[in-house]
């Protein structure tokens, strides 16, 4: 007699967002230098077979992007780490075959230093987490968020490069 395990497959999803999305932004797009821009950054995390447990997804801000403090759902629990610049999503369980979302906005003042450039709005994201049935660590990661909000049904590809 055997017994195999097979660990779960878990995704993350990261999305820039200014049009659509639960969190209201402003600001022009394309983006112009020395005007702020706000943007919403969606995070979706799945598992196809097991439920995963302690999921935390991590990224960081660069220097030139702000946190604004919203986040949706309300009291969802993603913190921001002032010293480090480090957004850290708790998602805790997710089901198996389910899934979890959350979105924080971030705001982006560009420099004349980034004229026709598409910045990075985020770091790269990663996802940790332990699969409940197999108990061993899952991982995935994810490009980071820039200007190029593609995800965003209502942009168009000449607003993700800074003008002036």
């Amino acid at each position: 007699k055997r017994t195999v395990k097979f660990e779960t497959d878990v995704r993350l999803t990261a999305r820039g967002l200014h049009y659509t999305g639960p969190i209201s932004n402003s600001g022009p797009l394309p983006p112009q230098a020395d005007k702020e821009t706000t943007y919403t950054v969606t995070l979706s995390a799945r598992s196809s077979s097991n439920g995963v447990s302690d999921t935390i997804v991590k990224t960081t801000l660069p220097i030139y992007v702000k946190w604004l403090k919203n986040i949706f759902p309300e009291g969802e629990n993603i913190i921001f780490n002032e010293n480090t610049n480090e957004v850290i999503w708790n998602a805790g369980h997710i089901a198996s075959g389910g899934a979890k979302e959350a979105s924080f906005q971030i705001s982006f003042l560009p420099s004349l230093s980034q004229l026709n450039q598409i910045p990075k709005l985020t770091g790269d994201f990663s996802l940790t987490g332990i699969d409940d049935f197999t108990t061993s660590e899952v991982h995935d990661q994810k490009a980071a968020v820039t200007t190029y909000i593609s995800s965003d049904p209502q942009f168009s590809q000449n607003q993700a490069n800074v003008v002036n």
